[in-house]
């Protein structure tokens, strides 16, 4: 979607409404479950907690639908389109970070993907930002492709 209706870069966010403010105080709670978690060696909770947070993504997508809201002719609803590709593109990157320990191949595709540098360490790169802004997306790739049972 990035690609189609941002010129293949990341937009800035524009709009902070509630369906917004509902991903980004997931993503602190799910941080927060995530590493507190990880610190005691619950990693089956800790993943949970991310894996709820990713769902809490994708309906936040259905919410919004920006290929809907894209072809909107109300001049209102353009940023609502740039900023949910920007809550998108930022929630991936904060996903794909928590998974680098468990997923790391596939984490640092994602975070390439996306335009984002390493997440080999946590430090800042966990808080909710505007990193991405301006980056160029990769082109859109199968991360988990099909196996084939002979």
């Amino acid at each position: 979607m990035t690609a189609r209706y941002a010129d293949g870069k990341v937009p800035a966010q524009e709009v902070i409404e509630e369906p917004e403010q509902t991903v980004i105080d997931s993503w602190k709670k799910a941080r927060t479950a995530f590493e507190e978690q990880f610190a005691k060696f619950g990693y089956n909770r800790g993943l949970e907690a991310l894996f709820e947070f990713i769902r809490g993504m994708n309906q936040y997508v259905g919410i919004r639908e920006p290929w809907k809201l894209a072809k909107s002719e109300d001049p209102a609803d353009a940023p609502k389109v740039t900023s949910s590709l920007a809550i998108i593109g930022e929630g991936l990157r904060l996903s794909a970070c928590l998974l680098t320990p468990v997923m790391p191949e596939i984490s640092a595709k994602i975070l390439e993907l996306v335009g984002s540098e390493a997440c080999d360490v946590w430090d800042d790169r966990l808080d909710w930002g505007t990193s991405l802004k301006g980056v160029e997306v990769g082109e859109k790739t199968i991360l988990f492709p099909r196996v084939e049972i002979d």
